[in-house]
């Protein structure tokens, strides 16, 4: 995923990239689609809506720019996986 979606779509940030390996995205995704989390594309979550493909949680890091003094408001982050993401980069994600 890191390698085929996000630096060859231009997310090459060592930060960004340092945390979509250290989050396992299969852990945020109900087990039925654990064989799809790494695809490129959104993946459904059991009518709760959908996670976000790779590509768009890194564009958002990357733009984003999360440092140790800003507190982040994740909205509808029913997975829990963008807040994993920005665990440790801001002071507080709620």
């Amino acid at each position: 995923m890191i390698d085929s979606q996000l630096r060859t779509s231009g997310v090459n940030e060592p930060w960004v990239l340092a945390r979509f390996a250290s989050v396992p995205r299969e852990d945020f995704v109900p087990r039925s689609a654990r064989t799809v989390a790494y695809t490129d594309r959104a993946v459904p979550l059991d009518g709760q809506g959908m996670l976000a493909a790779p590509l768009v949680h890194a564009l958002m890091l990357n733009e984003a720019r999360p440092t140790a003094a800003d507190r982040v408001l994740v909205i509808d982050g029913g997975s829990g996986y963008l807040p994993a993401l920005l665990e440790g980069l801001a002071e507080a994600v709620t």
